[in-house]
């Protein structure tokens, strides 16, 4: 039997793999299928943004005298609509992997320690083991992250009500995305980036993206310190080049990913937590591979599928390479602004 741990893009396309090719696979996930991108990534905000557009469109119209009158959103609705789209594509994903002859284990969380496996605290055994365990939102260490109405991407669904004064911690492109999707829903839009907003990109791409941004305040250098409130966050403090406050009814922590490899044991890992991983997608224990957001960034969804493919055909002892020329990704703002 091949374990397959973690059911998003990565270890999906591996167990799909590997079935296809007529071996005994086991696929274990705690959550539900489809990982990061379909439950709290590239999918949730595609379905936001196309709601933001439709927003941004028609107060242009309405200030044209096209339409009468701008629309007003319905956030739940929205969130609701969402939810049902991300179930439908669920259920196809779960059919898809089943009929290529994999079996799914959902609800039980498996360890690794070496080249030992454990699942649901009992130990198995297992010919090969893919690790595809994803990854997690960055959260930083200051005063005040728990309180009520503080989120990231994975609590998002949870938001009740669309806020008047969203602050949103992150300088990339998760935070400029999540910053014009609720700027073109109504909310009034703060980004805190503790160094450059979106550094490192191409600078003609940049200025576009703050183009398509500019109801948004980004504060540059400014670190994000700590919320504050009673019960509820109010308000958010940033030090840095202009040390501050801000008026804040719901906080966004968007300030990246981090690999989601506390259950991984006995391989080598990087100072981020990283598995680390050879060109074969193989860790430093031999019959041990890993892919996806779990061995590090860029954390993209084609790069994890692409991994997950990788490794596997070398579990089935055909000899492939991870070497991409280059790596296609984008900003989704009003826009595609696309790069490598």
């Amino acid at each position: 039997m091949i374990l397959v741990i973690g059911g998003g893009p990565a270890g999906r396309f591996a167990a799909v793999r590997l079935g296809n090719a007529g071996r005994d696979v086991l696929l274990v996930e705690k959550g539900a299928i489809g990982g990061q991108c379909l439950n709290y990534g590239c999918m949730a905000v595609c379905a936001l943004n196309d709601a933001a557009r439709h927003m941004q469109r028609n107060r242009e119209f309405a200030a044209a005298g096209i339409v009468n009158g701008a629309s007003e959103i319905c956030f739940s609705a929205l969130l609701e609509g969402m939810d049902r789209v991300q179930e439908k594509i669920r259920v196809v994903l779960d059919q898809e992997t089943k009929n290529a002859g994999v079996e799914i284990l959902y609800g039980s969380t498996a360890r690794l320690d070496g080249r030992k496996v454990f699942i649901d605290g009992e130990e198995v055994e297992a010919e090969a083991v893919m690790v595809a365990t994803g990854s997690v939102p960055a959260v930083p260490g200051v005063e005040g992250v728990s309180l009520s109405g503080v989120y990231t991407a994975h609590t998002l669904p949870r938001m009740e009500r669309l806020p008047e004064d969203l602050v949103i911690v992150g300088g990339g492109v998760q935070a400029a995305e999540f910053a014009y999707i609720f700027s073109m829903l109504g909310s009034r839009v703060t980004v805190l980036a503790r160094s450059a907003f979106l550094k490192g990109l191409d600078p003609r791409l940049r200025r576009l993206a703050l183009k398509e941004l500019k109801d948004v305040d980004i504060k540059e250098g400014a670190a994000f310190s700590g919320v504050t409130g009673n019960g509820w966050a109010e308000s958010v403090s940033y030090g840095g080049n202009e040390s501050g406050t801000c008026r804040a009814d719901a906080v966004l922590l968007a300030a990246g990913l981090v690999p989601n490899a506390a259950m991984i044991g006995g391989v080598r890992k990087g100072p981020k937590g990283e598995v680390r991983v050879n060109d074969r997608m193989e860790t430093s224990v031999k019959g041990v591979y890993a892919a996806g957001d779990v061995t590090g960034g860029p954390f993209l969804t084609p790069v994890a599928r692409l991994q997950g493919v990788v490794a596997a055909e070398n579990i089935l002892g055909i000899d492939r390479r991870f070497d991409p020329a280059a790596v296609p990704q984008s900003i989704s703002l009003a826009n595609e602004l696309a790069f490598c």
